[in-house]
């Protein structure tokens, strides 16, 4: 009896557990074969690589054939020009990678794709710098229009805005940006740039760049974006020494006669302020109805100071009461708020001052806001008045910016010295 073999069994087939391969990501710069431009340049492509998901864009930077290095993924770098687009090629890998490490950590999907878009700002979730600005300044508008701000604060903010959009175009030759993409390095090459490439100085660069983040708060307060990339950014602001004309330059100005009226009334003008410590923008808005006369019958401005909305108290010296006449007595008062003073724009005031400055012999750049710190200096806290009152009649909210304004003179140490020795000495003698 032949006994039976058992079937072999089959082996059971063990399945191979799939380990997740490592993601890839990579940014590279190359040069496309196509048509050359008319200027002989080709353009420089970006592309774009997650887990094998690959796109292209044009970076909109363009190089010569022969600078461009195949081995390197860059131009030899050796003019400026070719500098600067490296400079900007791995501002822009920085960008992207940020953005990659951005969606990884926040659990976003991410493919190539997504990146791109990122960076271009053509999807719908994209917010860009400057349709931000321009939605501040549409809101900035309607308060600037019921007079919480004066015009000059106003375009302030607009020429920021018109900064911003001419560095990116320099810099990075992007005419936008993803606010989401703003980094502290996009705010210190920006400051950098007003400085260097705009010749501004320190205290003007730290303002715009106090404007630019007063901006972008817009879309942290709305949670467009939840990390605030000024947070680390420090602006230095540097003391000035503002001018003041002395008593004797001062002098100088009131004793000089013009052959021409305009100069004339310029010079009456900011004789005017240098008087009354009031600004170019409250002098031009004076009215008749300003003039007031107290209980005692002396005469005084009673008004608001433009800027600040702060309410002064100003009594009319000699001089400036002077000029209150001469300027009125040609005017004819019709029932309607008429201004009380004739005065050129701002801007032709300063080009006059400085004729008037060299026909006196005042070697300091006179503008017409020099006139608020003599008073505050020379007029005010050189004969003794104290600090607080000054700082009550330039319509200051705080002492700290009288303190700007005014500066202690070598005189005025000299007389307080004087007093105190004497004191002293009177005490001594007993």
């Amino acid at each position: 009896m032949k006994t039976k073999l058992a079937p072999k069994q089959r082996p059971v087939a063990i399945k191979k557990l799939r380990v997740p391969t490592r993601s890839s990501f990579s940014v590279t710069f190359y040069i496309p074969k196509g048509k050359k431009q008319t200027t002989g340049k080709i353009s420089i492509m970006c592309r774009i690589s997650v887990n094998g998901d690959m796109t292209t864009f044009f970076t909109k930077m363009h190089t010569q054939l022969d600078r461009w290095s195949a081995e390197d993924r860059r131009t030899v770098g050796i003019t400026k020009e070719e500098k600067d687009i490296n400079e900007t090629l791995e501002e822009l890998r920085s960008m992207i990678k940020r953005k990659y490490h951005e969606c990884i950590n926040n659990g976003e999907p991410v493919n190539a794709r997504v990146l791109k878009n990122s960076i271009l700002c053509v999807d719908d979730k994209c917010i860009t710098l400057l349709p931000l600005c321009d939605k501040f300044l549409e809101d900035y508008y309607l308060v600037y229009k019921s007079g919480g701000v004066v015009k000059d604060t106003y375009q302030r903010y607009v020429y920021t805005r018109r900064c911003l959009h001419e560095y990116m175009k320099m810099r990075y030759n992007i005419d936008d940006i993803s606010i989401k993409s703003i980094s502290h390095s996009f705010i210190k090459e920006f400051d950098l740039w007003l400085r260097n490439h705009k010749n501004i100085c320190n205290n003007s660069a730290c303002k715009l760049v106090k404007h630019f983040r007063t901006m972008f708060n817009l879309a942290l307060n709305n949670g467009w974006i939840h990390a605030d990339p000024f947070s680390t950014y420090k602006v230095q602001y540097e003391r000035v020494d503002r001018g003041y004309l002395t008593q004797e330059e001062l002098a100088r100005l009131t004793q000089r006669e013009f052959n021409s009226p305009r100069l004339t009334m310029v010079r009456d003008m900011f004789l005017f302020s240098c008087y009354t410590g009031l600004a170019y923008t409250d002098v031009a808005n004076l009215t008749f109805e300003d003039i007031q006369v107290d209980a005692e019958g002396r005469q005084r401005i009673i008004t608001k100071r433009q800027k600040t909305k702060v309410g002064v108290t100003i009594p009319l010296l000699d001089i400036p009461r002077m000029i209150v006449e001469k300027y009125s007595k040609s005017k004819r008062r019709s029932g309607r708020e008429e201004k009380l003073l004739p005065i050129y724009s701002n801007q032709k005031c300063n080009d006059y001052l400085k004729e008037i400055g060299a026909l006196c012999d005042i070697n300091k750049e006179l503008t017409y806001h020099l006139a608020r710190h003599t008073f505050a200096t020379t007029i005010t806290l050189a004969n003794g008045m104290p600090i607080e009152t000054v700082s009550r009649l330039l319509g200051h909210t705080s002492i700290k910016t009288t303190q700007i304004y005014a500066r202690i003179t070598d005189t005025k140490i000299g007389a307080d010295m004087d007093i105190l020795s004497e004191k002293l000495n009177s005490k001594t003698i007993r």
